[in-house]
């Protein structure tokens, strides 16, 4: 009698694959331990690419929150070279040894278009005060501290939530001894070219990046010899009363 032959059981083909897979290390579970992270390359590219992006389309256009806080780099180094020189003038002053007899203390030093680059009142020196003089900007300017104890408690007057010009911000130009101010932009009658005026001498000039007759991509890239072929720039000044007009005046 034939015997019948045995058929051996065959695996399921998933199973199979099962088996051949190896199995997986501990090595390769430590590796994936974590949260992703990108490598520093990476995220220096990323972050760099967020900055030129921001610097050509995310100008600041209307600074009425940045009184007292520094603009882009691009606007900060010719405003922070000519409020540098308000310490050296200052001290030749106290010092008394030197020829400028004209050189007021204290002194008040009054800003018009230029107002919302100032930097901050650590800039100027002992007995000094900012003042603002009109120009077409027709917002509501910033106000100081009360004076006294307690000041910073105090509820100001001549404030108002519209962002409205209040005229009792503003004092008469006879009354400044020092100007900060640019060239190159629209004379108008509240904005004249003070640097042209007898009333005034430039006590220091620092070039300034004129943004709106430059090309973006050459405000956004710096490339040597050809970006100061591009740019367009106008003068920074801080101006100062001619002793002869101030008497008068």
């Amino acid at each position: 009698m034939a015997r019948q032959r045995r058929k051996e059981p065959r695996d399921h083909p998933r199973k199979l694959a099962a088996k051949a897979r190896p199995a997986a290390s501990s090595t390769c579970d430590d590796q994936h331990v974590g949260p992703w992270a990108p490598v520093p390359y990476t995220a220096f590219k990323a972050l760099l690419s967020a900055r030129l992006c921001a610097a050509v389309w995310n100008n600041i256009a209307d600074c009425d929150e940045t009184f007292n806080y520094w603009e882009p780099t691009h606007y900060l180094i010719a405003p922070m070279e000519v409020y540098m020189e308000l310490g050296p003038l200052a001290n030749l002053a106290a010092d008394g040894h030197d020829n400028q007899e004209d050189i007021v203390v204290p002194s008040t030093l009054c800003v018009g278009k230029e107002w919302y680059r100032f930097p901050s009142s650590f800039f100027l020196p002992q007995n000094w005060e900012l003042a603002f003089i009109e120009s077409e900007f027709r917002g509501q300017l910033p106000k100081p501290y009360a004076s006294g104890a307690n000041a910073t408690r105090i509820i100001p007057t001549d404030m108002n939530d519209a962002n409205r010009e209040e005229q009792s911000r503003y004092v008469n130009l006879s009354l400044c001894d020092y100007l900060v101010d640019t060239d190159g932009h629209d004379v108008t009658d509240r904005e004249p070219e003070y640097s042209s005026s007898p009333e005034w001498e430039v006590v220091s000039s620092v070039k300034f990046l004129d943004s709106r007759r430059s090309p973006v991509y050459a405000r956004a890239f710096y490339v040597p010899f050809v970006s100061e072929r591009l740019c367009s720039y106008v003068n920074y000044y801080l101006l100062k009363r001619k002793k002869t007009t101030k008497n008068n005046a």
